[in-house]
């Protein structure tokens, strides 16, 4: 556990140089960097540190389409799929066809029974990746058959009004 604490405070240390020092074309770069000491944080399950640098990377370049992304993914992870929803949205004003932001938002929509605005991002992806299909399509898509499978268990079981 000491290690992983050290090892996040050098990487904080790395790249918590301040912005005001950096000159406006390393922004992107910046952006990166700290993107990737927010995976490692989040390699590491420290959710709270990934949030703490994904937050500096949209700061850092707000149109960092895979910071928002990965905000809203490490949000999932602490189960707040509306907090998630909202950095899905995030990424997606950015990147309408961002195909990771789009399938995350499907997952995280379902998870707050909203299937009919998860079917639509369904349709979306499916119109991105085409006629092939990508991962995100066959995962979005069985996870709302899952949902739907579900749903029609649970009316099953209730008792009939008799």
């Amino acid at each position: 556990m000491r290690m992983v604490i050290l090892g996040l405070g050098l990487v904080f240390v790395l790249v918590s140089a301040p912005a005001a020092f950096a000159a406006p074309e390393n922004y992107a770069a910046r952006s990166i960097e700290l993107v990737r000491a927010g995976d490692i944080a989040a390699g590491q399950g420290s959710w709270d540190d990934a949030i703490l640098f994904y937050e500096r990377a949209i700061t850092a370049s707000p149109k960092n389409v895979d910071a928002y992304y990965k905000m809203g993914q490490a949000y999932e992870r602490l189960e707040r799929p509306g907090r998630a929803l909202k950095f899905y949205r995030s990424a997606l004003s950015i990147d309408s066809n961002h195909v990771k932001s789009l399938s995350a938002q499907a997952l995280a929509l379902l998870k707050k029974d909203d299937v009919e605005k998860a079917e639509a991002a369904l349709t979306k992806i499916k119109r991105i990746c085409g006629a092939a299909g990508c991962e995100e399509t066959a995962t979005v898509n069985e996870a709302i058959k899952e949902y739907l499978a579900a749903a029609v268990t649970s009316s099953d079981d209730k008792p009939s009004k008799n």
